[in-house]
């Protein structure tokens, strides 16, 4: 009789356990999933930073960079190089304009925009007010709105 009542017990004991075990596994599915689809799927600051190295590249615009006149083309690659070497820290994308495509790291000067139609400017103010229409459009369309 006592070894009935501890099989039994042992058998209650082991249904909780597999079925605690198998919640277990369910969460742990879950948050992998969850996980792995962050990963894949590029959040909405890399989605503006990766526009906003595209706008720079097909501006034709001149950058000028410690003094030294670069093309739109070498700009976004020198741009992309500190946003690899920078990415761990920048969640933003005004964090990217603020510590990669707004000045020096070495001299602490200014990056400058030299664009055809108008006079040069701060690249910070360009990219900005690039990321603000950026954003408005997608706003517009995620409203329904036509630009």
């Amino acid at each position: 009789m006592f070894r009935s009542m501890v099989g039994r017990s042992l058998m209650k004991l082991g249904k909780e356990v597999l079925r605690g075990l198998t919640i277990a596994c369910a969460v742990v599915s879950l948050a992998s999933a969850s996980v792995g689809s962050a990963t894949t799927s590029p959040s909405v600051a890399e989605q503006e930073i990766s526009h906003l190295l595209e706008f720079v590249e097909r501006s034709g615009c001149s950058f000028i960079r410690n003094g030294k006149e670069h093309s739109s083309v070498e700009a976004r690659e020198h741009m992309a190089m500190k946003y690899d070497h920078l990415r761990k820290r920048i969640t933003t994308a005004e964090e990217f304009i603020e510590r990669v495509a707004s000045g020096s790291s070495l001299t602490g000067r200014s990056y400058r925009v030299a664009c055809s139609d108008r006079a040069p400017e701060s690249s910070a103010i360009w990219l900005e007010r690039e990321l603000e229409r950026l954003r408005r459009v997608d706003s517009d369309a995620a409203l329904g709105v036509s630009p």
